[in-house]
This record gives C-alpha cells, sequence and structure tokens, in this order.
C-alpha cells in the first residue's frame, strides 16, 4: 500500500519521520508525543503515528488515531481536500492490514469521490490501493482496471509509473498471466534501473516480483537468483534487522522448501532468520512473526515432523487471532494447515474441524467462492474424507475445487487444476479397490 506522509519544519515531527522511515517506531512515537504536546489537533502527526501503530500491528490504535485527525479536517471549513483524501486512504491502509477488505474498499472509494482533480497524481496512488483490495478479494478483473486507470493518470512520472507496472503484473501472475506479468514486471524494473542505481530498493522489490513469476513457472534456480538478488540489494540498504530483509528470507525459505530434498535444511535456516528479525522488531506476538512460524510450520511438514509442524501452525494461529479476531483470512491459511497436518497424523476429527473452519472464513469472504482459497479449502476437505474412506464425499469436494480453478485459471495445465485431477485420479483408482 502507497502511503500519505510529509516532513515538516517542526523539529519533533521531523525526527520522528526519520526515526519512523528507518523503522525505529519506538523512538518515533516519542517524537510524534512530543509533537501532539505541542500542538493536538496536529493532523499530520496524527496521522503518521497511526500509520506506525498500523506497521505495528496494533490496528484498533492506528484507527484512533486516524479517525481523529479525520475528525479535525472534516469540521475546519479551510481544510484542504487533499488531506481529508489522505485520512481516507489511510484509514483504507488500516482496513486493508484488518483484512477488512469491505471496509478497506469503502474508504478507497470515499477517498477517490473526495478528490477534487481527478488527473492528479493522487488518484493513481488511490486507484493503485484499490486495485490491491480488488486482487485481495480474487476480483482480478477490476484489480487490473484499477491499475491500468493509475497507470494512465501517472503518464510518465516514472518512479510511481514502475510501481504501478509491477503492481499490474503481480496482478496477472495471480490471473496465470505469466507472459504479460514478465512484460510488467519487467517494464518496471528496465524504469527502475534508468531513473536509479542498480541497487536501489525499488530494484530489489521488482527482483522479488520476478523471483515470484519464476517460482510459479516451477522455473526454481532462476527464483532463487532473483529473491538473492533482492535480498542483497534490502541488506546493502538496510544492514542487518528490517522488516524487507525478514521478508526476503522468508520468501528464499519458502523457494528452498519447494525445491525439497537437502535444501530443506537451508529453508529451515532462512525462515529462523526471518522469525529471528521480525520478533527482535515487533515482539512475538505481530503479524509478520506469524508468517514465519507458518512457514517454518510448512518447512517442518516437508521434512515429515508433523508434530513440530502442527506446533508452528497453532503459535501462528493464536497470534492471528490476538490480532485480528476469528474471521481473518490469515487464519482460513493456518486452519487449512493444521487440516492437513492434522489428517496426516491420522487426527481425522480435528483435521476436518480446521479445514471447515478454514472453509468457513473463505467462504464469508468470498461468497461466490471464486477464489483460489476456497478451492484449497475445498481440495484439503475431499483429501481428508479421502483418508477416511468417505470416497463419495472426497469426490464431492474435489469436484468443487477443480471446478472453482477451472472457472478462475482458465487452464488445465495450471498447478491448481493439475492437483484436482491427480487427487480425483487417486479417489477413482481407491474406488476400483473396493
Amino acid at each position: 500500500m502507497l502511503k500519505f506522509s510529509n516532513l515538516e519544519d517542526d523539529s519533533p515531527q521531523t525526527q520522528g519521520d526519520i526515526a519512523a522511515r528507518l523503522f525505529q517506531y519506538k523512538e518515533a512515537k516519542g517524537f510524534y508525543s512530543q509533537a501532539l504536546q505541542e500542538n493536538p489537533e496536529n493532523v499530520r502527526v496524527l496521522n503518521a503515528l497511526g500509520m506506525i501503530c498500523c506497521d505495528q500491528g496494533e490496528l484498533d490504535e492506528a484507527i484512533k488515531c486516524v479517525e481523529s485527525a479525520r475528525a479535525i479536517d472534516e469540521k475546519c471549513p479551510n481544510t484542504p481536500y487533499l488531506n481529508i483524501v489522505r485520512d481516507y486512504s489511510n484509514l483504507g491502509t488500516i482496513a486493508y492490514s484488518q483484512k477488512d477488505l469491505e471496509n478497506a474498499t469503502l474508504y478507497f472509494n470515499q477517498a477517490i469521490e473526495k478528490s477534487t482533480d481527478k488527473n492528479h497524481p493522487t488518484m493513481a496512488i488511490l486507484y493503485n490501493n484499490l486495485g490491491q483490495i480488488y486482487q485481495a478479494q480474487g476480483n482480478l478483473g477490476k484489480a487490473a482496471e484499477c491499475a491500468k486507470r493509475a497507470i494512465h493518470i501517472a503518464g510518465k512520472n516514472y518512479p510511481t509509473l514502475a510501481t504501478y507496472y509491477n503492481n499490474l503484473g503481480k496482478i496477472y501472475l495471480d490471473q496465470n498471466k505469466l507472459n504479460k506479468a514478465t512484460e510488467y514486471v519487467n517494464r518496471a524494473l528496465t524504469l527502475n534501473q534508468r531513473i536509479f542505481s542498480e541497487n536501489h530498493f525499488r530494484v530489489g522489490i521488482n527482483y522479488n516480483t520476478l523471483a515470484l513469476i519464476y517460482q510459479e513457472q516451477g522455473k526454481l534456480k532462476e527464483a532463487t537468483k532473483y529473491f538473492k538478488r533482492s535480498l542483497a540489494i534490502a541488506i546493502n540498504l538496510f544492514g542487518g534487522d528490517h522488516p524487507s530483509i525478514a521478508t526476503r528470507y522468508n520468501n528464499l525459505a519458502t523457494i528452498y522448501k519447494n525445491r525439497g530434498g537437502e535444501k530443506l535444511k537451508k529453508a529451515l535456516t532462512f525462515a529462523n532468520k526471518a522469525c529471528d528479525i521480525n520478533i527482535k522488531l515487533f515482539g512475538k506476538n505481530h503479524p509478520n512473526v506469524a508468517i514465519d512460524r507458518s512457514t517454518l510450520g510448512t518447512i517442518y511438514y516437508a521434512q515429515e515432523k508433523l508434530e513440530q509442524a502442527a506446533q508452528c501452525f497453532n503459535e501462528a494461529l493464536t497470534i492471528d487471532i490476538e490480532k485480528f479476531g476469528i474471521n481473518h483470512p490469515n487464519l482460513a491459511i493456518r486452519y487449512n494447515n493444521l487440516g492437513v497436518v492434522y489428517m496426516h497424523l491420522k487426527k481425522f476429527r480435528e483435521a476436518a474441524i480446521a479445514a471447515k473452519k478454514a472453509l468457513d472464513i473463505n467462504r464469508k469472504m468470498f461468497p461466490d467462492e471464486n477464489h483460489p482459497n476456497v478451492a484449497t479449502c475445498y481440495n484439503t476437505l475431499g483429501m481428508i474424507h479421502k483418508a477416511q474412506g468417505n470416497l463419495y464425499q472426497a469426490t464431492e469436494y474435489i469436484k468443487k475445487a477443480l471446478a472453482i480453478n477451472i472457472r478462475i485459471f482458465a487452464d488445465e495445465n495450471h498447478l491448481n487444476v493439475a492437483t484436482c485431477y491427480s487427487n480425483l485420479g487417486l479417489i477413482y483408482l481407491d474406488q476400483k479397490k473396493i
């Protein structure tokens, strides 16, 4: 998400802005508190403090800060419209962090409505962010439309144009249009290399996205190479302890896990590095730590260390419930993973309960069921029933998963589609044995 920020001459605020950009959140909060003591209605500081709280996962406090800023801005008749746009945009970003996609969509659309200049560069930011929300909802057509609008408004504003190219590439990646994804990410990379140095953070982001595309194509060695390039840039810029470095360690852990065999040891090393950084930066109960614990769980699962995998997934689940409540999409991922692990532990009752919880959350998020996460849950439930010998029910669930994946990807060679066909084949094989 692109956020609004601004530097002021006010010393505490300036120091807070500098500390925030260095991810020194404790120091930034201290400086911003000083600034608010001097002027409790400093809306820029309230917004900045709110977005720090958002980054730290303190979402209720984030809402409180930004809502205060919005109330101040809206009661003042001379408030510049861009201030109010900023307030709604930041509320949208917080809602997005909560995975409250309905309200996130509402806030960004309100921000767009309140913009009087429809060709202002701010509009490109808003459409870009709205596109990311539609992408998270699985509404990839609308997501691509918003990304293209952002590109059109940006014109030749090259640094932001590169960002929008990269994000459109990620949407095409989700649509399994891998050639288009590669085209747009390479456009972004070319622009960023022309404007900045090879070691600029934006170049690292493009390398990271290219790695994700190669991973989807099954070109795991190429993916590893680009993840490493992205990591090297982040380390060169930020040193050892930075969220971007943790993210790249986590990505490398996933790619090494997918490569399997002896690479699983490397996967474990990188996942632990990511987790250590995020704990140091944010504490043990942060959503980033939950992601790392979940990644560790997938590695232990690949190593057939099922009890350790279940422990990691449960730790991730506990963090996410504390931060997001009981209906967050991250919880669906954790429950589905637990369902798979419990199935292999032959704890079929626990497996079915976990998988159904995952399905219920995803169906609330995606009521038309037109999302890969819903298909994944149906597939998991199907395999749990297969393991129990309930072959008719297993077939029904896998067929639902298959229909969703074919509808989404329109490509019978996509990995998700192939997995469903493979699982159906295993069920039919079992039926022939009966």
